[in-house]
């Protein structure tokens, strides 16, 4: 609750609700297709080379 002078005058809320949790599939569909800036790729690389592609999901 948001007052002034001690009355309250609005309420801060999220617009949307959003799910506190997804399965995978749900997850892996709202990020298919999202690229990182091939720059921060590159950067992150350059400062942490190593990898998890060897583990299998």
């Amino acid at each position: 609750m948001i007052t002034v002078d001690g009355l309250p005058v609005a309420a801060l809320r999220p617009l949307h609700q959003r799910p506190r949790w997804i399965n995978g599939a749900e997850f892996a569909r709202r990020v298919a297709g999202r690229q990182a800036d091939p720059a921060l790729r590159d950067e992150l690389k350059r400062l942490a080379p190593d990898t998890t592609d060897d583990i299998s999901f």
